[in-house]
């Protein structure tokens, strides 16, 4: 009902500064991110720098798994004066989504600069860690992110392949059976799925 009147509304009233965000919003949280992009595109064309198109137009991009263009966005957003743990945090993970973990690993501490419980920067430097085969460190900041937020299912994903690596599997099935029932591929895709039938399911 919101995306259908704010939809009519930006119709009657054509690049509403309002009911262009409203739309954002809406079609952000319905998951359609190719028209969450355009109604960004559409406000930054007139002003490229508006905080919210970017912030949203990079976290679309993500969910598309376009990592370098949501880089790109957040680093305007560093640019605008908008810089804090979860910016920070959000480019450490998409830096590590694409291999370029030492780009990661300087963002992720930034982030704990900022703020050193933010659970999402800590899981994320854990698995940055974790990539680089650190897996006793990676282990103690998965946990220390889990303790501040148990109901992460990434972080529970992540610990549970530092398991698999450090061979304690009933440890790791646990964890990947806690993701799963967090929502894990609702949320991320079929990572644990997979992990489950390789290791487990047979």
């Amino acid at each position: 009902d919101a995306e259908f009147f704010l939809k009519t509304a930006n119709e009657i009233y054509p690049g509403s500064l309002n009911y262009l965000t409203g739309l954002i919003r809406v079609t952000y949280a319905e998951k359609k991110y190719d028209s969450c992009i355009e109604y960004c595109n559409e406000i930054l064309k007139d002003r490229a720098y508006d905080n919210i198109a970017l912030s949203y137009r990079a976290l679309c991009y993500s969910k598309q798994l376009r990592y370098l263009p949501a880089i790109q966005d957040y680093k305007i957003l560093i640019q605008n004066g908008y810089a804090d743990e979860t910016t920070y945090s959000n480019i450490g993970y998409w830096y590590s989504k694409i291999g370029e973990l030492k780009k990661a690993y300087n963002n992720l501490s930034v982030a704990l600069e900022y703020n050193p419980t933010h659970p999402y920067a800590l899981n994320n430097l854990g698995y940055v860690l974790y990539m680089q085969g650190n897996f006793k460190r990676a282990l103690e900041l998965v946990n220390q992110s889990l303790d501040i937020d148990p109901s992460n299912s990434y972080a529970y994903k992540n610990r549970a392949i530092i398991f698999l690596k450090t061979e304690q599997n009933s440890l790791a099935n646990a964890d990947l059976l806690r993701s799963k029932e967090l929502g894990y591929l609702e949320d991320y895709g079929k990572e644990v799925e997979d992990l489950l039938h390789k290791y487990f399911l047979g």
